[in-house]
């Protein structure tokens, strides 16, 4: 569609704005207060990956999922999923609206030839994460087993395993259940047998097809300080009776 309008050269981003609004006093000007759309911007280079969506499953999309037009955008974090689409700007110079100047944003480690330095950057796709979802048990015979569920996303690759570490212990393959495309969910699964009563503590890891691996909390914090993109492995713990 870019390319149908004929973008310019000196095109450095494009904004999104949604029908919701934003309210702000301006001190400068008395106080009053001023009404801006909702926006989000991205570069024009990853144009190339966003979709206009006008349906959902073969039905038109519902107002709560942003009718009449949304902005997909696959495998980026959803505050960029704008809905109730109304008007696409291509301008050449920094969006910076409420939201993207003070808001999205990451503080994260930047290596330099000269050492490391911390840098505020825009939030965009998503980090590599799983999470234990769920414990069900069903007898078989006079024992009971055990199934420990849950979910993966996220990552600048697709995800090829998952594993699950049951009280600090190795690591275990888990079965991949479901799978719906490179962005998409999936969910994963293991069958724990003979598991002990009491207190357990269960933690999944990613891994993608570069061999990122999900990072533990103490490596997230070397080089991220903030926890809206925190995809940690997240310690659960259980009982069992």
């Amino acid at each position: 569609m870019l390319k149908e309008c004929g973008v310019k050269s000196d095109a450095r981003e494009v904004v999104f704005f949604g029908m919701d609004s934003e309210r702000e006093a301006k001190w400068q000007a008395g106080d009053a207060e001023y009404t801006s759309p909702h926006g989000r911007s991205i570069s024009v280079q990853d144009t190339h990956e966003a979709l206009l969506a006008f349906g959902m499953n073969g039905e038109p999309l519902s107002a709560e999922h942003g009718f009449p037009l949304r902005l997909i955008l696959p495998g980026w974090y959803g505050m960029t999923q704008i809905k109730w689409l109304t008007r696409i700007e291509v301008i050449d110079r920094r969006y910076e609206g409420r939201q993207m100047a003070r808001n999205y944003h990451s503080l994260r480690a930047v290596e330099r030839p000269e050492g490391t330095i911390w840098m505020d950057t825009s939030i965009s796709r998503n980090n590599l994460k799983s999470v234990v979802a769920k414990v069900t048990r069903q007898r078989i015979g006079d024992r009971f087993e055990y199934k420990v569920a849950g979910t993966a996303w996220g990552g600048p690759a697709k995800i090829e395993s998952v594993e699950l570490q049951i009280d600090g212990g190795l690591w275990r393959s888990a079965r991949i259940d479901q799978r719906s495309g490179d962005f998409g969910w999936l969910l994963w699964w293991y069958e724990w047998q003979y598991a002990r009563p009491g207190r357990h503590v269960l933690v999944s890891r990613a891994i993608n097809a570069r061999s990122e691996i999900q990072p533990t909390r103490d490596e997230l914090r070397k080089r991220l300080a903030s926890n809206r993109e925190d995809n940690s492995q997240w310690p659960r713990p259980i009982m069992i009776g």
